[in-house]
């Protein structure tokens, strides 16, 4: 599927746009959390969100949440990136009431985007990497105008940051590699009751 060269020149121009407005402002010190310093006790589970649903932290780094993780990708590797969610100073896997992870796995020409709902492929039509940052030209089936994405470090050991550009409009989340996932603290939610409930409570870091 060919893509107008003018269109995709402009998509990337918008991401870099992007990540300058993401970036903290240079007057300001910027507080940046640390994986490597929990905030939480040290217990097999604390419930989170008492009021709403069954939510529960475990401090465990091989919970059913990890499991059901390494069940859903098979096999891991530093190219899957499995997305994170953001509470209280630190990132978490989050094991949702829908059941299952967003993740992208990044191979020689497609990302397969594995959703809660559906997995979609996007094939590579041109790619970018440095050491600190990777930026993809995308197309999938049923799409027709430039899909964008890109693969950026940061100041948090472990954690990247993604950023997909689609119809103007920008998504950005925090991801791990998924050969780190053991290296986080899961955020369990129980689903106790039959309406889908699912925790509101996460923020987005300033970076």
């Amino acid at each position: 599927m060919r893509i107008d060269s003018i269109s995709c020149s402009i998509c990337l121009l918008l991401l870099v746009l992007i990540e300058i407005s993401c970036a903290p402002v240079a007057s300001k010190e910027v507080e940046i959390p640390s994986n490597s310093s929990r905030i939480l006790p040290l217990k097999d589970s604390r419930k989170i969100d008492p009021e709403t649903t069954e939510i529960f932290l475990d401090a465990n780094y091989d919970t059913t949440a990890h499991k059901t993780l390494k069940d859903q990708l098979g096999d891991l590797d530093p190219n899957t990136f499995v997305e994170l969610k953001y509470l209280n100073g630190q990132f978490y896997l989050y094991d949702s009431c829908d059941g299952g992870f967003v993740a992208y796995k990044v191979s020689q020409d497609q990302i397969k985007s594995y959703g809660i709902h559906e997995d979609i492929d996007f094939q590579i039509v041109n790619q970018k990497k440095t050491d600190l940052n990777m930026v993809f030209e995308l197309t999938t089936d049923g799409y027709s105008g430039p899909i964008t994405m890109s693969i950026t470090r940061t100041p948090v050991d472990l954690v990247d940051k993604i950023i997909t550009l689609k119809n103007g409009v920008a998504t950005i989340s925090y991801a791990t590699a998924a050969t780190n996932i053991n290296k986080f603290y899961a955020i369990i939610n129980q689903c106790p009751t039959t309406k889908v409930s699912e925790f509101e409570g996460f923020t987005n870091p300033n970076f």
